[in-house]
C-alpha cells in the first residue's frame, strides 16, 4: 500500500503510523525563576523595571505546514505599596514571524494603589496606609489580544517573546507622617514559563 511520507511512516513489519508532527505537540519552551524586589517607601520616581523576560523560537521542521499558538504561566505574584503609590507588576506579550525587533503588547496587570488623603497640619505629608494584592498562579493564552492561529510553512520560524515589567503611575515621594517605620513597598513575581505547540494543518479534500 503507497502512503503519503509527508503524513505516514511504514515500520520494517509493514505497519504503518502517522509521522511525530501529525498531531498537536509541544514544540519549545522556555522558563526564568520567580523575582523579587523591594523600594525605598521615600524617594525616587515612577519605576518602569524589567523584572523578567523569557524567548521561544521554533522553526517548522515538518514538511507540511504548522499551526501554532502559545501558553503562558505565571508563578503566584504579589504587589504591596504604601500611600498613595499606585502601580504593579505588567505582562508584555509579543511574537512575529520575521527575524527582528517584536512587538510586545500589554496582556495583563497586576497592580494596587491607595489614596488615604494627607496628613499633618499643613496637609503636605502622606498618611500612613499599606495596600497589597495577591494572585495565584495562572495560564494565559500568548497574546490574548489576537485571535486565531499562526500559520507557519515548511522552513519558516515563529518568534515569541514574553516580558515582565514593574511599572508605576504615581509614586509618593515622602515619608507616611509620623515615619516609615512599618511601611513597605516590594513586589514578587512569580516563576514565568512560555510553551509553543504546534498542530498540523491538512489541506481539505479536493
Amino acid at each position: 500500500m503507497d502512503v503519503d511520507p509527508n503524513h505516514f511512516a511504514t515500520a520494517d513489519d509493514g505497519a504503518i503510523y502517522p509521522q511525530p508532527w501529525m498531531q498537536l505537540r509541544r514544540v519549545g519552551v522556555a522558563r526564568v525563576a520567580a523575582k523579587s524586589g523591594n523600594y525605598g517607601v521615600s524617594g525616587g520616581q515612577n519605576k518602569n523595571d524589567l523584572l523578567q523576560t523569557v524567548q521561544v523560537n521554533w522553526e517548522n521542521d515538518s514538511p507540511i505546514p504548522a499551526q501554532v499558538w502559545g501558553r503562558v504561566t505565571r508563578g503566584g505574584s504579589k504587589v504591596t505599596l504604601q500611600a498613595t503609590s499606585r502601580g504593579g507588576i505588567v505582562h508584555q506579550h509579543g511574537y512575529a514571524t520575521e527575524a527582528g525587533p517584536i512587538k510586545l503588547t500589554d496582556a495583563s496587570m497586576l497592580a494596587v494603589g491607595l489614596n488615604i488623603g494627607r496628613g499633618g497640619i499643613l496637609q503636605t505629608g502622606t498618611a500612613f496606609g499599606i495596600t497589597e494584592v495577591r494572585q495565584p498562579r495562572c495560564t494565559t493564552y500568548l497574546c490574548p489580544d489576537k485571535t486565531g492561529l499562526v500559520t507557519l510553512q515548511p522552513g519558516d520560524t515563529f518568534y515569541s517573546r514574553v516580558d515582565v515589567r514593574f511599572v508605576t503611575s504615581i509614586w509618593e515621594g515622602t515619608d507616611p507622617d509620623g515615619g516609615a517605620a512599618g511601611s513597605e513597598s516590594t513586589y514578587s513575581a512569580g516563576e514565568l514559563i512560555l510553551e509553543l505547540f504546534a498542530l498540523p494543518l491538512i489541506p481539505a479534500p479536493s
